[in-house]
């Protein structure tokens, strides 16, 4: 194992230097806050969040672990097979919500989103 030697030379101008990227200099990066990157979205997937029994969830994150799949991935063919199940219990067919209903769900699903 070689030891490389660190460039000291900044000296404490070196602590107080920006370290943003020349792009982000320049202002042609995108800026984020802090917190997770927003991960790739498919057009055919929304984002939802849901309060799940804390067993369930955890039961859930340990079958996403051992299947080496994402959590995402589980919750989605669980869903499925649910709704597959429900649709062989009446018939093939799950009757839409009236449209005021979707109307006054999509309203309160994009409170408090900016």
């Amino acid at each position: 194992m070689s030891k490389e030697k660190k460039d000291l030379t900044g000296g404490m101008l070196g602590v107080f230097t920006s370290t943003k990227s020349a792009a982000a200099k320049e202002g042609t990066e995108e800026k984020r806050g802090p917190g997770r990157p927003k991960s790739e979205q498919s057009d055919d997937e929304e984002r939802a969040t849901f309060i799940i029994n804390k067993d369930l969830i955890e039961d859930i994150k340990n079958i996403s672990y051992w299947n080496r799949k994402l959590l995402k991935e589980t919750v989605n063919d669980a869903l499925a097979q649910y709704v597959e199940k429900y649709k062989s219990e009446h018939k093939g067919k799950i009757e839409d919500r009236p449209e005021e209903v979707k109307t006054r769900d999509g309203k309160r699903s994009n409170a408090g989103r900016r």
